[in-house]
């Protein structure tokens, strides 16, 4: 009996051990599976793999049962509660949103259902599946660009589009906005597929590309998956999913646990918008995704892929706008940066001139210059647009697709020949 529990005690702890060392340290998952705090990850994950060590150490020398029964109840207890959680956050926490900011629904995640938005986009209105009767929509997909960074919805990038075309066009136009905070090309790919099959109509696509992660966003081997309402990135190889104890969800929902709190009080709070009091501050953020961007370009087929198959869906006109990251759009932020690295190992241009080489062929609008000569148009300390640089993105967008002819009874003859 004991040399039973002792073999299966070892085979445990050691599969375990190298799950940690595969996914953290064979670059099998190249960089932390998390953005941030990633030192703290990394110290977590050593200290992990020194328990291990020592645990066996204690498996294998073991001259009563004693010792082994304690670690096997310990194991077990593990167990027990990992899949307790795990199956509070697949019945209860997935299906009806009520953890955090985001849900899961079929193949993509959502944010939290809202009072005027049932599908959790940040709009004032619930959008019909038919297009209303003599208007052009437009779908626009990305990222918290595209979701709106203003301090209110109706001063956000896509209200502003709206509100500019039909102010300056001919006839009557819609954005449907369906921006979602933390996006990938891949996941807005994947949500423009579950919004046709949901049977929602639209007359062209409009795809933000924030040039800041999006490049970054898929990290090879992994997705992304709602754990207690936050998206969270998991390992599709299950035996690292299921060994790794960081990627278990009573780590994740420790971690979490703040920003589920936060959620829940974000009604009180005021939303980023303008910021005038107080000098501005260059993210750590912005710093930090900078040298990941910059450092070593990373494997674009997942972008180049998300962005050629939404051109290629449903057959309909396809913009792309390119938001520049603020090493590009903000003065401070890139002397700032400058100030920190050595300039002269990073290629600046790289994803410019791979955006030219691989999308030549499609509409595209690059806002860069137009943000990067605006006075003050990011929130303080923050990677995102204030009010200002809404208003200033979303005029320029609206300006490009007016002068594409695409007003609404060209678009309304389309539908009727097909």
């Amino acid at each position: 009996m004991m040399t039973k529990l002792r073999i299966a005690l070892l085979v445990i702890l050691s599969a375990v051990l190298m799950a940690i060392i595969v996914q953290d340290f064979s670059g099998y998952i190249p960089g932390c599976i998390f953005n941030q705090m990633q030192w703290v990850y990394y110290t977590i994950s050593v200290g992990l793999c020194l328990l291990l060590c020592f645990t066996i150490v204690v498996v294998l020398r073991a001259k009563t049962p004693r010792p082994l029964f304690i670690i096997t109840t310990c194991v077990l207890m593990i167990v027990v509660m990992e899949g307790a959680v795990r199956l509070f956050d697949r019945f209860f926490v997935v299906p009806q949103g009520i953890g955090g900011q985001s849900y899961q629904r079929d193949s993509v995640f959502l944010p939290r259902p809202t009072p005027t938005n049932s599908l959790g986009f940040n709009s004032e209105r619930e959008y019909t599946k038919q297009i209303p009767a003599n208007t052009t929509r437009f779908l626009f997909l990305g990222d918290s660009y595209t979701y709106g960074s203003a301090s209110h919805s109706t001063r956000s990038y896509c209200h502003v589009i709206e509100s500019f075309l039909n102010r300056n066009g001919n006839g009557r136009y819609e954005v449907f906005n369906a921006g979602v905070p933390g996006y990938s090309p891949l996941n807005s790919y994947k949500l423009l597929r579950f919004l046709i099959a949901e049977g929602y109509e639209y007359d062209a696509v409009v795809f933000s590309l924030f040039m800041q992660n999006d490049f970054i966003e898929e990290v090879p081997h992994t997705y992304r998956t709602p754990i207690l309402g936050i998206p969270q990135r998991q390992p599709r190889n299950p035996l690292l999913r299921i060994g790794h104890p960081l990627n278990s969800y009573l780590f994740r929902y420790i971690i979490t646990a703040p920003r589920f709190l936060a959620s829940r009080t974000d009604s009180d709070r005021p939303q980023p918008g303008d910021n005038p009091t107080g000098p501005f501050q260059v993210s750590e953020i912005a710093v930090s995704r900078f040298q990941m961007n910059y450092f070593g370009p990373p494997d674009l087929s997942s972008v180049l892929f998300s962005i050629k198959a939404m051109a290629a869906e449903g057959g309909k006109p396809f913009f792309l706008v390119i938001f520049p990251d603020q090493f590009f759009g903000d003065k401070r932020v890139r002397e700032e940066i400058l100030s920190r690295v050595d300039g002269e190992q990073y290629d600046f241009r790289y994803y410019y001139r791979w955006i030219d080489r691989h999308f030549a062929a499609l509409p595209r609008l690059d806002l860069s210059h137009k943000i990067a000569t605006c006075d003050d148009c990011y929130i303080s300390n923050d990677t995102h647009l204030n009010d200002r640089g809404n208003k200033v993105a979303g005029e320029v967008v609206g300006t490009f697709l007016l002068s594409q002819n695409l007003d609404s009874f060209h678009i309304e003859e389309q539908r009727a020949e097909k």
